[in-house]
């Protein structure tokens, strides 16, 4: 935003890009130029400096550097909304824009970055997490408490911590970050309009904190557990509100705002979820619109705290069929209620109050006893290792257990044990953990062809989309392996190859030219395109007609492809089998290729 005539503040269109790209600390001009511009398809495409992050894990120091030691580089691409709004004039409309525009670009890059006015950044955040299911990447909110046209502003480190972040953290969340901390985006609400600590999530701790090391709050991050891909929420809710109790509101203020048609509303009520339980005229009111199907849930006015029945006016409102808002933000059950309503046709109302106490994203806490026998510090065997070393203090028994649960994790995966890796996960072991080579135990799993360990780890927030040290995911491990059961539940989750397509050509023209049916056909199976050109725009059907292999022909012209391709020399599949000497391979090839040539043509007059 910049100053308008009147001295107000208004967006100003293309603003925000231009200083970013003429910011020394946002964007290195040179290594653009010499190394992004050329393969760059937009023209807002910049790249931070090289970043050397000097990371704290729950305890363990770590620092993230790439093979040859020159650092991390984000290249980020910025796309501008037309026309900017300021934040106090979001709709629902927008919401859908944002997330559908996520969705489009979801295989393009690791990571998201939304820039935000303060002011309904808490709402747009907590609807994203509940619009965005199955999330397997960062989405990153953040914003300014002054305007970046400002010499003291906070956007600049706003949102280069948000860009750091989104492109180099595995953190699967809709997520805040504001004054160099990272918040869950449905746990924040916006607590002071003048100073630069404007957000916080009082019932939840941050997932990062800045300082002069980046510590993150690994156990704390919130993962998908189901086997199933990234998508947009197709149904959602527009009819609900939030209905503030105070001590003079009158049973026709409640009639009027609770009447059919609303299908849900926020109560929010004093101190531990506690109301007007002698109020006879309030609570027939209530319990008329929960009777009639509205869905309407609990939530405390105050800013920290839980919602329980430990007083009778609080335990009044559930017996009316009110429902618990455990400690969530009125942000966050308002959103939650547009989403569970949006259910309707496929729950019933009971059905609906049952998904709204449940822990969907992260959004409230579930009081959940300890099982003793699960405590991270009660393992005898990490206690033996530490003693080994010395080591006594809570602080070093973590170091301790960071440094062999990689490989306990792992070596349990290639045994396609669960109940190894769910004990290992009772005593603190986070799925996501890596080794060495930055590959997790997912990836051995894949690997391995182990699918009972892929399912388990899968369904307890193991990401589909880490990448270990050569850029590569879980789904080309299963594909090198040709574990086709397991490349099915990857794809399930929509996991992609994140591979770039001359290399991916290269290798399916070496599969070609090996004859390898069956890793071909994984390739098929993980949603490649046989077609897919080398460096030289060659494909794997050009060398399986030059080496004259009538089966891999056959199979890759079975697909639908088109025949008529030219590499750079000029050449066709068609060149390349009527070069062939052997004139039974060679009239062989070439029907497989009149047909498939046939084919493509019925579908163009089609």
């Amino acid at each position: 935003m910049s100053r308008n005539s009147e001295g107000a503040y208004v967006p100003v269109k293309n603003y925000i890009p231009q200083v970013l790209e003429s910011t020394a600390t946002m964007h290195d001009r040179e290594y653009f130029q010499d190394h992004v511009e050329s393969r760059s398809q937009s023209s807002q495409t910049l790249v931070l400096p090289t970043i050397y992050n000097s990371s704290t894990i729950a305890g363990q120091q770590l620092r993230v550097k790439t093979e040859n030691r020159e650092g991390v580089r984000i290249i980020y691409t910025i796309h501008e909304y037309n026309p900017l709004i300021d934040s106090s004039n979001m709709q629902l409309v927008d919401y859908l824009k944002i997330a559908k525009d996520i969705e489009d670009s979801y295989h393009e890059y690791d990571g998201f970055v939304i820039l935000h006015g303060t002011d309904t950044l808490a709402y747009t955040a907590s609807t994203l997490s509940f619009l965005c299911e199955n999330l397997g990447k960062p989405i990153v909110l953040t914003g300014a408490q002054v305007p970046a046209a400002e010499m003291r502003s906070d956007a600049f480190d706003n949102i280069l911590g948000s860009i750091v972040i989104a492109g180099n953290y595995k953190i699967p969340e809709v997520a805040v970050f504001f004054n160099r901390k990272l918040f869950r985006g449905n746990r924040v609400q916006k607590v002071d309009a003048d100073e630069f600590d404007a957000f916080t999530s009082t019932n939840s701790s941050p997932l990062v904190e800045m300082g002069i090391n980046i510590r993150v709050n690994s156990d704390a991050i919130w993962r998908t557990h189901e086997i199933n891909k990234f998508q947009i929420a197709k149904n959602w809710s527009r009819k609900v509100g939030l209905l503030r109790i105070f001590p003079t509101i009158t049973a026709q203020t409640v009639r009027h705002f609770l009447q059919p048609g609303m299908d849900g509303v926020v109560l929010q009520t004093y101190g531990a979820g506690n109301g007007p339980s002698n109020r006879k005229d309030i609570m027939a009111e209530i319990k008329a619109a929960t009777d009639r199907g509205c869905l309407i849930v609990n939530c405390t006015q105050c800013h920290r705290g839980n919602v329980t029945t430990d007083y009778e006016a609080g335990l009044e409102f559930e017996k009316i069929g009110v429902v618990p808002g455990h400690d969530m933000t009125p942000e966050a059950a308002l959103a939650k209620l547009s989403y569970v309503c949006g259910m309707a046709d496929k729950l019933s109302i009971e059905e609906q109050r049952q998904k709204m106490k449940e822990n969907l994203r992260g959004e409230l806490t579930t009081h959940k006893k300890e099982d003793a026998n699960t405590h991270p510090f009660d393992t005898e065997f990490i206690e033996a290792v530490a003693s080994v070393i010395n080591t006594s203090s809570e602080d070093e028994m973590l170091r301790v257990k960071r440094a062999i649960f990689p490989a306990l994790l792992c070596s349990a995966a290639r045994e396609n044990s669960v109940t190894q890796l769910r004990i290992l996960k009772n005593q603190g072991a986070d799925y996501n953990c890596e080794d060495y080579d930055k590959r997790t135990p997912l990836h051995i799993a894949a690997a391995e062809g182990n699918l009972k360990a892929m399912k388990e780890l899968i369904e307890h927030g193991a990401l589909v989309h880490a990448k270990d040290r050569n850029g590569m995911t879980p789904l080309y491990d299963a594909i090198k392996g040709c574990h086709f059961k397991c490349i099915e539940i990857l794809r399930q989750t929509n996991a992609k190859l994140q591979i770039n397509p001359q290399k991916c050509g290269s290798i399916l023209c070496r599969l070609a030219y090996e004859s390898d049916y069956n890793k071909l056909q994984a390739w098929l199976q993980a949603g490649i395109d046989l077609m897919t050109p080398d460096y030289d725009g060659r494909t794997a059907l050009h060398i399986a007609c030059a080496e004259g292999n009538s089966e891999i022909v056959a199979f890759i012209t079975g697909q639908g492809c088109k025949a008529r391709v030219f590499d750079r020399f000029g050449r066709s599949p068609w060149d390349e089998a009527n070069a062939l000497d052997d004139s039974d391979k060679k009239q062989e090839i070439l029907d497989f290729l009149s047909w498939a040539e046939q084919n493509e043509n019925r579908k163009i007059e089609n």
